[in-house]
């Protein structure tokens, strides 16, 4: 099976965030037992009506998967990326340029045994303004326009709104 999407990545401290579930962990569920009307691992409860149907098998610690997967990520940013990095996983890197890169899993990290997740900076000390365009062929053609502030920025630099100041 092979999944294909776009998604915009979230950013937070300088960063950006990329994280791709691969594991499914036992779930909480609360309540007392009243019976089972799935084939769960848990039964339903006073609090989760479908708990039976909603809990899916869970291995049991060092038992090991009998499927593998195979990750392959397309990054393009609309500026030069920084300081790649997974903290999960080692990860083959293909840069096509200083602003696109093809991320595989390495061939000795196929088992699904923890979430998949990187982070990037992008490269600037001054602001800078991206454009990324995406062509598809049910939805037509659209684009995202990115802003990236410095990261640092001193009191010099930083006008308040409404300080007076005019060009």
């Amino acid at each position: 099976m092979q999944l294909t999407y776009v998604q915009q990545l979230p950013y937070s401290d300088g960063r950006y965030h990329f994280v791709l579930p691969t594991v499914v962990g036992p779930r909480f569920i609360p309540g007392g037992p009243t019976g089972y009307q799935g084939t769960g691992m848990l039964p339903d409860t006073d609090q989760v009506a479908d708990a039976s149907r909603i809990t899916p098998p869970v291995l049991p610690e060092n038992v090991a998967p009998r499927y593998r997967i195979d990750f392959q990520l397309d990054l393009e940013a609309d500026m030069a990326i920084h300081a790649l990095e997974s903290a999960s996983h080692v990860l083959d890197l293909e840069w096509q340029s200083d602003r696109r890169v093809t991320l595989r899993l390495s061939k000795d990290e196929s088992e699904p045994n923890r979430d998949i997740e990187f982070t990037y900076s992008l490269d600037g000390d001054q602001p800078q303004v991206g454009l990324l365009t995406h062509m598809d062929a049910e939805r037509g053609g659209f684009f995202t326009l990115m802003v990236q502030p410095p990261l640092d920025t001193d009191q010099v630099t930083v006008h308040p709104q409404g300080d007076g100041l005019r060009d």
